[in-house]
């Protein structure tokens, strides 16, 4: 429909003469867009009272690009302050820590973010994961739901209250089943069977049909903040030597990934962590 997408006249003409025409003349309250500057420009001038929020996709995208020249730790910090922490005050603070620790005041990229951080974009289910989802899971989970934005979904089949749907990406297709009765899915590449985390086929259903929150059954206790009891009960009690596989996978991840969390914020505790490891890797070696 825009054969010109940089430039701003593409859009003042998209948002007057297709937008309002099809809404009557009525404007959003709220739009969800990519920031770039021609858009902005557009919105600003057609819906000048609208609440312009960046989308999911090309923020994750963004910082994929700008993220690379930094060491692993500040990534891994940075992603802790934008989605772990809880209130306004709580994020400043955090994100002070932070541009202050790796002496990054003067980064256009991250005084960017910064900046424009009342018009990040977070869907809802997004914002549930986060709140009940450990770091580590909560990447991949966010992960999966950027890349659905990349896919097509088509209905095939409806029967009484369950549907099922090609999920598409150029060559790649899966099968999604859905039951409307108890929001129930399951996808054809298994991902949540194996890995416990919902597969990006499974979250465009979702999205399409307006499932505003993953029902409880997807958000497995071992992967949440608040669990208790560890992972080596959950690892012994699994039969299956795929799913135990898995299962190791992810729970030795999310260990090294707190060992990173402790061990990276005072050099006394980097080097009693890199201790730690050290000794427990000439033990792991000495297992036959």
């Amino acid at each position: 429909m825009v054969a010109d997408e940089y430039s701003k006249e593409s859009f003042l003409w998209l948002f007057q003469s297709i937008w309002l025409r099809a809404m009557r003349g009525r404007p959003p309250r709220s739009i969800v867009a990519d920031q770039d500057l021609p858009i902005k420009q557009a919105l600003s001038r057609v819906f000048p009272g609208a609440h312009h929020r960046y989308s999911a996709w090309q923020i994750r995208e963004t910082e994929r690009v700008n993220l690379r020249p930094f060491p692993s730790e500040f990534e891994y910090e940075y992603e802790k302050c934008l989605y772990q922490t809880q209130t306004v005050v709580e994020f400043d603070s955090v994100w002070n820590t932070l541009v202050d620790k790796y002496g990054l005041r003067d980064n256009v990229w991250l005084r960017e973010v910064y900046e424009h951080r009342e018009n990040w974009m977070k869907e809802p289910v997004e914002e549930q994961c986060r709140r009940l989802y450990t770091l580590t899971v909560f990447r991949i989970f966010q992960n999966e739901l950027v890349q659905s934005y990349n896919y097509l979904c088509l209905k095939t089949h409806e029967e009484g209250a369950v549907s099922r749907f090609w999920v598409r990406k150029e060559s790649e297709k899966h099968a999604v089943t859905f039951s409307a009765s108890n929001l129930s899915s399951s996808c054809s590449c298994q991902m949540f069977e194996h890995e416990g985390v919902l597969c990006r086929h499974i979250l465009k259903v979702f999205n399409l049909l307006d499932v505003r929150e993953l029902p409880s059954r997807y958000i497995l206790h071992i992967w949440t903040k608040n669990t208790e009891f560890g992972f080596v009960r959950v690892v012994e009690s699994v039969v299956s030597s795929r799913d135990l596989k898995a299962l190791m996978v992810w729970s030795l991840r999310e260990a090294a990934s707190k060992y990173i969390e402790f061990g990276t914020s005072s050099l006394e505790k980097y080097k009693l962590a890199y201790e730690i490891m050290r000794e427990g890797g000439k033990k792991l070696c000495c297992q036959r």
